[in-house]
């Protein structure tokens, strides 16, 4: 790579590079132009999956929601549904009741 010769006659030392050093200097200035252009795709692509992926839980979170009040009218729909049943058993309970009455008292005069 960088080599350093004997001093020139005035007492300094020199120093060149061969053409290999350049081109070994080159190669790597290159790959790490590649390698800066890849980290940035790669950050670029955390942010995009980040975002992807907030929205993606935003979503969850309105399904939940969705979710949770369909949970809530179908329960209420059942209280509903089911308070007719309850009355409608009631009254039955009170026919039958009376029809006992009734044959009681037809037995008995």
């Amino acid at each position: 790579m960088w080599r350093r010769t004997d001093p020139d006659p005035s007492g300094t030392p020199e120093t060149r590079a061969t053409p290999r050093d350049v081109e070994v200097l080159e190669r790597v200035v290159e790959a790490l132009t590649e390698a800066s252009t890849s980290i940035g795709e790669v950050e670029d692509l955390a942010r995009e999956t980040a975002a992807a992926t907030q929205r993606v839980s935003d979503r969850i979170a309105g399904i939940r929601t969705s979710s949770d009040r369909v949970t809530a009218g179908t329960h209420a729909t059942s209280e509903v549904v089911g308070r007719p049943d309850a009355v409608q058993a009631r009254i039955t309970d009170v026919l039958e009741e009376q029809v006992r009455m009734a044959r009681a008292v037809g037995s008995a005069a």
